[in-house]
C-alpha cells in the first residue's frame, strides 16, 4: 500500500468507499465517425447503480461514466490519461478443454500535480480489464476528495479552537493529497 493510499485509507477509516463493477455493456460504431457508448453498473456502499455515457472510444466513455458517477465527491476532474497499455499471456481455461486470454491491462493518470500514477487490472477480457483499472482510478479519485474535505473540516475546527498543532497535522495530510486535488 503506497502512502497516499495509507493515509486516506487512515483518515477515512470506515468511510472509504469500495467502488466495485457489477457489469457492463458496451455498443460501439467503427464507421463513420467512431464513438462508444457504455453503461456500467456499479456498487457503492453496498447499492448498485447504473450510469451511462458517450466517448470517442472505449476509455473514453467509461471515464465520462464513472466520473458521473463519483461527482461531485471526486477529484477527477483534473486527471489526464497519459498511458494505456494492454499485456495478455495465454493459459489453459479452467475446463482444461482449451486455451484462453488473460488481459493485463495498465492505465496511467497524470493527477493536476505530481508525478503520473498506474493502475492495473487482469481479467478475461481486454474491456473488463480496462474497466476494472479504470474503476480502481475513480476509486482513488473519489476517496482522495472525501479525504481531503474530512482534513479540511478537522483543520477548519482546529484553527477555530486555536488548536494549532491539529491545525499543522490536517495541514501536513492535505499537502499529500494536493496533487490529486484540481
Amino acid at each position: 500500500m503506497d502512502p497516499l493510499d495509507q493515509l486516506v485509507r487512515s483518515t477515512l477509516a470506515d468511510g472509504y468507499v469500495d467502488l466495485r463493477l457489477v457489469h457492463y455493456v458496451m455498443t460501439e460504431y467503427v464507421a463513420p465517425a467512431p464513438r462508444c457508448h457504455v453503461a456500467l453498473t456499479l456498487r457503492r456502499d453496498g447499492v448498485q447503480r447504473t450510469v451511462e455515457a458517450q466517448g470517442s472510444g472505449f476509455l473514453e466513455a467509461a471515464f465520462r461514466g464513472l466520473t458521473q458517477h463519483v461527482a461531485p465527491d471526486a477529484a477527477l476532474g483534473g486527471l489526464r490519461v497519459v498511458g494505456f497499455t494492454v499485456d495478455g499471456h495465454m493459459a489453459s481455461s479452467r475446463d482444461a478443454k482449451g486455451l484462453d486470454a488473460l488481459a493485463r491491462v495498465r492505465v496511467e493518470v497524470q493527477p493536476p500535480e505530481g508525478p503520473a500514477e498506474a493502475f492495473e487490472a487482469e481479467a478475461r477480457s481486454t474491456l473488463a480489464a480496462s474497466l476494472l483499472a479504470v474503476v480502481r482510478v475513480a476509486e482513488r479519485a473519489l476517496n482522495v476528495g472525501l479525504a481531503a474535505r474530512r482534513l479540511q473540516a478537522g483543520a477548519d475546527e482546529a484553527r477555530v479552537a486555536g488548536r494549532m498543532d491539529a491545525l499543522a497535522r490536517s495541514r501536513e495530510r492535505l499537502a499529500v493529497l494536493r496533487p490529486w486535488l484540481a
